[in-house]
């Protein structure tokens, strides 16, 4: 999930906050991450209700009580924590598929069908939970039910045309929440200006990274993050969007732009020259990755339309809108909207 190595590199301007600290403020919560983490809890409870829950196939399908619990825990668990500390939680959950990630999409499938089939074949005995667990695919029925009973709550869910990180991006940019809480630092990317990271709920406590403190990282060095041009660096080192090329990781990619002057173009340049190879058509994929950072579609609630994350480029055309889910009407995406309700 999202850039391999950023959070890392980053840990010299990340600050450990405790949630209390948030206390009057607007959370945006990435809920897929949660649902993820209910993962291993659901496979437990699968494996602890009855012989007959504890086949492969009933991974995926509407879960039994304790099952369903053991999913949402995380979830539960923040609300409840946030609310105690006087924070506002918004929760937003991924919508349709973006065409733009279709090919890490099929990864993970395939992800999940090896791990389904490990668990299967794992020592003639029954499946371990972690087995199990990453065999699980989050359901849309999973997510309704998710929604159905956190709206139950009062708390305010929100399901975005295609990802939450662009939707989370959009409340933020339009100062509808003031902090978000994720696993993906891609939300970084995006425009979050913050966002809370690894949040251990026992402890209350996660790394906060702001995004106007990225130019004081020294963790690429010599090359100096700018939040601007964050897009550049996260899409050239390998994202969801685009895979990296072979031997151009995260860190060779910051040496790269450094030594381009923050020029993509002169980047790949010198890339050919070390012997990278750089497949002809990779301009117009980086081009197309990098959008989806700045124009992925959102749905704006005040005016019922779907629209970009930010205007988009006029070069654009309609292969670039369906890549970023425009190509979705304003009706369906409203309707999408109000789908869990």
């Amino acid at each position: 999930m999202g850039v391999a190595g950023l959070l890392k590199a980053l840990s010299d301007v990340q600050q450990q906050v405790h949630i209390s600290e948030y206390r009057g403020l607007r959370v945006g919560v990435d809920a897929y991450c949660l649902l993820h983490r209910g993962k291993l809890g659901y496979a437990d409870a699968l494996l602890r209700a009855s012989p007959s829950c504890r086949s492969l196939e009933s991974l995926g399908a509407a879960a039994g009580g304790a099952a369903q619990e053991a999913l949402l825990r995380p979830i539960l668990d923040l609300v409840t924590a946030l609310r105690a500390v006087g924070a506002e939680p918004t929760l937003v959950f991924d919508g349709g598929p973006l065409p733009a990630k279709d090919a890490t999409e099929r990864s993970r499938r395939q992800a999940r069908d090896a791990a389904m089939w490990r668990a299967a074949v794992s020592a003639n005995s029954a499946p371990s939970a972690k087995l199990l667990g990453g065999a699980v695919d989050i359901t849309p029925d999973m997510a309704a039910k998710c929604v159905q009973r956190i709206r139950s709550t009062g708390v305010s869910c929100i399901v975005a045309p295609c990802e939450a990180d662009a939707q989370l991006a959009f409340l933020a940019l339009n100062a509808r929440v003031d902090v978000c809480i994720s696993e993906d630092v891609d939300l970084l990317a995006f425009g979050c200006q913050r966002v809370l990271y690894g949040l251990d709920l026992r402890s209350g406590c996660g790394q906060e990274l702001r995004r106007a403190e990225l130019r004081r990282s020294k963790g690429l060095a010599p090359y100096r993050l700018d939040p601007e041009t964050l897009a550049d660096l996260c899409v050239l080192g390998g994202c969801d969007y685009l895979p990296s090329l072979p031997r151009l990781g995260l860190r060779t990619a910051a040496q790269l732009l450094h030594r381009g002057k923050g020029s993509v173009s002169r980047a790949l340049q010198l890339a050919r020259r070390e012997g990278i190879t750089v497949p002809s058509e990779y301009g117009r994929r980086f081009a197309e990755a990098r959008l989806v950072f700045s124009c992925q579609a959102v749905f704006n609630d005040e005016t019922r339309e779907l629209q970009p994350l930010r205007p988009l480029p006029v070069s654009a055309d309609a292969h670039c809108r369906k890549l970023l889910g425009l190509n979705l009407s304003h009706s369906a995406a409203g309707t999408q909207w109000e789908a869990f309700k």
